[in-house]
């Protein structure tokens, strides 16, 4: 039989210690659970190596690497074969009901990057996202290390809207994707071959 006690009677320093030994996702959940331990979670100093944003509807997720979970901001989860996941129920204390899957998302990336030490994320974007400006323009979106386009066929317009968004130092990567034979933008390097 298992004994239980309540973390929060721990002296803080043990408490520290054993926040730092559990696994990430216990970290997230413990983080939830109340304001105190959200504090207690952020003052563990925790560094998180990798950050990414996808935003692919009903797929929507934010994953933390190194060490890895997968927080799903949306109903739909996948299964990823070392990450463990949060669904949206386990993080329901950190989520609107009444706000759309991408507010959610926006808010909950805001949170884990104030929770943890997060080093540079990426921000991943499926073809079936029909405003890719307006997702670009979210302003905790913006400072992205790296663009990844992937999935199926990108239109003209998205891929305008891409091209058009300002970015200085920002990588752009298109993965599992095809773009149009004849497509061309002033902003790019040369004409695709």
């Amino acid at each position: 039989m298992l004994s239980t006690f309540p973390l929060r009677k721990l002296p803080f320093v043990a408490l520290k210690h054993a926040i730092k030994v559990m696994e990430i996702d216990e970290i997230v959940k413990i983080a939830i659970t109340s304001k105190y331990m959200e504090s207690i979670v952020k003052f563990c100093c925790i560094r998180i190596r990798g950050t990414i944003v996808s935003l692919d509807g009903e797929f929507t997720y934010v994953g933390l690497y190194y060490p890895e979970v997968i927080l799903f901001c949306c109903t739909k989860t996948f299964n990823h074969p070392s990450a463990p996941k949060l669904t949206k129920e386990d993080l329901e204390p950190w989520l609107s009901e009444t706000s759309t899957t991408l507010e959610n998302t926006r808010q909950l990336f805001t949170r884990i990057y104030k929770l943890f030490q997060c080093g540079p994320y990426r921000l991943m974007i499926n073809s079936s996202t029909e405003n890719i400006k307006e997702n670009l323009e979210i302003p905790e979106f913006r400072n992205f290390e790296a663009l990844f386009l992937y999935w199926e066929h990108f239109k003209k317009k998205q891929l305008d809207e891409v091209m058009e968004f300002e970015r200085e130092i920002q990588d752009l990567h298109i993965l599992k994707s095809e773009i149009p034979e004849d497509y061309y933008h002033p902003n790019t390097n040369q004409k695709r071959p």
